[in-house]
């Protein structure tokens, strides 16, 4: 009876003095998207599911209206990550741009990674007879959204074309889905869309009685100005996207991922590492088309704002970077 009651005091005592074990709270990561019928919401999808495979992380992603909100997002710590063109980060880290006049510069986001390609894209009508940059002059022209990142894009290559939106064209400002409609009625003769293709507005234009194609962007001004804007970079459509016979050169922006400066590096170090495994890529490159256009060869291309300290040390380790 002694022996089953000391028992049963130990038993009671060790409850007392143990301290209580208590799982660690998984650190929450979200990922602004976008809408979840484009492209960047099922791909922020495969990057959550890559990340929520360490035991410490709960990620996933949040559906949100573009690169504009997600740059602020990040830059007011509503979200831990988001997707952003690198036109846009680069636009919102200076206060330039569609930015300009609109507050502080959005100095706080930082780089992790360039995932894959978005082309700025030039439907022209074929009877337009627009078969260079110069021919836009005196033509109906849809340069995109007011205060978009497309509208932007489009003042570069305009300028790269030295034509003025106000002196040498009809500008006409509709989104890529609106001027597309417009160009298979003849409302216009021609419009930029920004995007990663195969993107469905060129497509639908297209396809409408063949009564359209994709400019190639090409000359020195192109060049000029791919050398002086560190987010843009050169690009080329493949033969038999939009049915056409040969490449289109073009230039491209980068669909970045960005973080906050304040994010721990050694955590933006494991984020980096988790994403350029070799299983996450071919997770990637099988779970959406874009995924394939996803590799650490192009982790750098386009970035025109810092990269985050602990993704610097990755690339570092990793080679892309050189003293």
């Amino acid at each position: 009876m002694l022996g089953r009651t000391f028992g049963l005091v130990a038993l009671i005592v060790s409850f007392a003095i143990a301290p209580p074990s208590y799982a660690e709270p998984k650190r929450e990561f979200r990922i602004g998207t976008g809408g979840v019928g484009r492209t960047y919401y099922p791909i922020g999808q495969i990057v959550a599911g890559i990340l929520n495979l360490s035991p410490d992380v709960r990620a996933q992603a949040v559906t949100s209206p573009g690169s504009i909100e997600n740059v602020e997002a990040v830059s007011a710590g509503w979200m831990e990550s988001a997707f952003v063109q690198s036109d846009i980060a680069y636009w919102a880290y200076t206060g330039r741009g569609i930015f300009e006049g609109k507050g502080k510069p959005h100095t706080r986001i930082r780089a992790l990674a360039s995932l894959y390609p978005e082309s700025i894209h030039l439907i022209v009508r074929r009877t337009a007879r627009i078969q260079t940059l110069a021919d836009l002059k005196g033509k109906r022209v849809a340069l995109g959204d007011e205060a978009s990142g497309t509208l932007v894009d489009t003042r570069i290559v305009l300028n790269a074309a030295g034509l003025n939106e106000k002196r040498d064209i009809q500008a006409h400002y509709l989104s890529p889905e609106d001027a597309s409609a417009a160009i298979i009625v003849n409302d216009i003769d021609a419009y930029f869309a920004v995007a990663g293709f195969p993107a469905a507005n060129v497509s639908r234009a297209l396809n409408r009685g063949f009564n359209a194609h994709v400019l190639a962007l090409t000359g020195p001004g192109i060049l000029s100005v791919i050398d002086a804007h560190k987010f843009l970079s050169r690009g080329v459509i493949p033969a038999g996207v939009y049915q056409n016979r040969y490449p289109i050169p073009t230039i491209n922006v980068s669909a970045l991922m960005v973080v906050s400066e304040e994010a721990d590096p050694e955590f933006v170090y494991q984020l980096a590492k988790a994403l350029w495994r070799p299983d996450s890529l071919r997770k990637l490159a099988t779970g959406h088309p874009k995924g394939e256009l996803i590799t650490i060869d192009t982790a750098l291309d386009g970035i025109g704002t810092p990269l985050h300290k602990g993704a610097e040390i990755f690339y570092r380790e990793a080679g892309l970077i050189k003293e």
